[in-house]
């Protein structure tokens, strides 16, 4: 018998599921049969490891003396405090760990060099800056992206000048010193609770979380003093190749045997351990060379992110659009850029911009386009999954904007009298709990997907606007209620002995439905995946948004019927191997056909 096979499908979709995830960290989803939707990631049924995770040491990191390296007066190390972070803390016996966790390092590393005083290095940074100077459209089918011009005066401007370059130097005629860049590490992110994408991830990701400043007193000393900036640039990494996912995840799961905290002076065992170790780590990923097989200057790097208002013309000194600056008016605009150029090759690629990932321009919503998708996709977005498919891909934004505050962008919604996109004829099927709520939760799922949703009124941050916060010296990065369900100290903390369920959660307000309340725990949804891989299982227990994975289906190898899940038994797993309809698609003839001559089994 011959089979038309129509599989591909599936593959492309769960692919830009998880892209959507790994660019905006997309949390739990509500359960349907509440009118208060609460978590549906209560039950995490996967076992504990024998050391409990630590949300501080091995999902978040942001202590101040992990960031800073170091804290003077905190009596470890003193001598070497700052040596990852700055190109000055370091001894003569620590030299080689010299600047591997500053943004001019792994800006290098990224160029494809390890010496950030390279012209592979410097002119690689300084085409990245050149880019918020023109329009930018990846995604010719929708208006470009403007410039960014204040970026000038608040950021390229301050790095010349402490970069020993005159003052009427530009990018092209000065080159910055990287080892001066002004950016201040904030925190290191596990995301290993990301699922594989072909051409995205390895499976999992781990990023580097840096703030703008206007100069670094650490490695510019005697810099003109500025402000922390409402800017940072998101370094997001595909764990290589050269570990499993597993072995990766035993790697980060170590840190949590460790306290990086102020130690009683004197005990340094821990403090400097712990350091050792994720700076081993960190050179695995974001080193150069990290992925050998990468397609671009051997970088690990997946995507760059940016979360700004400060790089908007009505920041600056200078007109914006033909008249005074009002900082008040002041738009916050996400962008994601990407490394393209020569393929294979050790360097020679550039990053440049690339759509956002999930996210159509905001001026979009409520256009007939995403209207439709929104109808169309409504049940699939209901249950967790995505809007935005492979088709949709001339759909997406060549920037993310909002404004702050009441203006934030809720998508598909507009005030009374304007009607809802979704309604009781369109997506008759959504009834439970009432069809009120759940088509409220259909429109809020497919604006949580997005990347102005999800970093702001989707989330209730919109007067917030970040996950992860700029930080001042010396002190730590504030995560969102969001990212610590709630502001908790320990977001992760169970609720009580049997594991399963969250102590704490955060609460979201519809924006467009009053009075619908949707409650989530994405940091307990991120550790219920690392346990599940610390035990060795590859099956994901929750899908891309948060919802959990359906239970296997299994029925008789030797009977048609639904597909089958691959880890049914060995047979089906054997079949699947070599014949992935029978898993994608359904268990049909020819699939039953296969016991016999993959398995060499007999049917009755």
């Amino acid at each position: 018998m011959t089979r038309i096979r129509y599989s591909g499908f599936l593959g492309v979709r769960m692919a830009l599921a998880a892209i959507a995830v790994a660019a905006c960290s997309t949390p739990d989803v509500p359960n349907e049969g509440e009118v208060d939707q609460d978590v549906l990631v209560t039950n995490c049924t996967q076992p504990m490891p024998p050391v409990p995770i630590n949300f501080d040491r091995e999902l978040v990191i942001h202590s101040k003396y992990v960031v800073e390296d170091g804290v003077a007066g905190d009596g470890n190390d003193e001598a070497n405090d700052h040596c990852r972070t700055s190109w000055t803390g370091c001894t003569s016996t620590t030299m080689g760990n010299q600047g591997h966790w500053t943004f001019g390092y792994m800006m290098a590393a990224m160029a494809g060099t390890s010496d950030p005083t390279s012209s592979i290095a410097t002119s690689f940074v300084r085409d990245w800056l050149k880019r918020w100077l023109s329009s930018q459209q990846p995604n010719l089918s929708k208006t470009a992206a403007a410039p960014r011009t204040a970026i000038t005066e608040v950021l390229i401007q301050p790095w010349l000048n402490a970069s020993g370059c005159p003052a009427a130097a530009t990018l092209d005629s000065c080159a910055l010193d990287l080892k001066k860049a002004p950016f201040r590490l904030l925190t290191f992110v596990n995301r290993i609770d990301l699922p594989k994408v072909t051409g995205y991830s390895t499976g999992g990701e781990f990023r580097a979380v840096f703030g703008a400043i206007g100069a670094d007193p650490v490695n510019c000393p005697g810099c003109p003093a500025t402000q922390t900036l409402n800017a940072t640039v998101i370094l997001e990494y595909s764990l290589p190749s050269t570990k499993t996912l597993k072995q990766w995840a035993d790697q980060l799961h170590e840190l949590s045997s460790y306290n990086p905290g102020n130690n009683p002076p004197g005990d340094l065992t821990q403090t400097l351990t712990y350091r050792s170790k994720l700076q081993t780590l960190t050179d695995a990923i974001v080193g150069p060379n990290a992925s050998p097989s990468g397609p671009f200057n051997h970088s690990a790097i997946a995507h760059v992110r940016t979360n700004e208002s400060v790089f908007d013309c009505q920041m600056g000194s200078a007109n914006c659009n033909g008249v005074p600056p009002n900082p008040g008016l002041a738009v916050w605009e996400m962008r994601q850029f990407k490394l393209s150029g020569p393929f294979g090759t050790a360097s020679g690629a550039s990053l440049v911009q690339d759509t956002v990932s999930q996210t159509p321009q905001s001026s979009d919503s409520r256009t007939t386009a995403i209207n439709n998708l929104l109808i169309n996709h409504h049940a699939a977005i209901n249950n967790g999954d995505v809007g935005f498919q492979n088709t949709d891909n001339a759909l997406l934004g060549n920037a993310s904007q909002t404004q702050q505050g009441p203006s934030a962008i809720v998508w598909e919604w507009a005030p009374a009298p304007a009607p809802p996109v979704l309604n009781s004829t369109n997506a008759p099927d959504l009834t439970m709990p009432s069809p009120a709520v759940a088509l409220a939760q259909a429109r809020h799922l497919f604006g949580l997907g997005t990347c102005n949703g999800c970093h702001y009124a989707e989330t209730n941050n919109q007067a917030a606007l970040f996950h992860i916060y700029p930080r001042d010296q010396g002190m730590e990065s504030q995560l969102s209620s969001f990212l610590s369900a709630g502001y908790v100290t320990n977001p992760i903390a169970p609720a009580d002995s049997s594991n399963l369920a969250p102590l704490s959660k955060h609460t979201v307000n519809d924006q467009a439905v009053t009075g619908v309340k949707f409650f989530y725990n994405e940091p307990w949804r991120r550790a219920c995946e690392i346990r599940r891989i610390l035990s060795g299982s590859t099956t994901p227990a929750t899908k891309p948004s948060g919802h959990l994975m359906p239970p296997p289906v299994c029925h008789a190898t030797c009977s048609t019927g639904l597909a089958n899940d691959a880890l049914c038994d060995s047979c089906t797993t054997q079949i699947c191997a070599v014949d992935s309809f029978c898993c994608a698609s359904s268990w049909d003839s020819i699939c039953v056909g296969e016991v016999a001559s993959v398995c060499h089994q007999t049917c009755p």
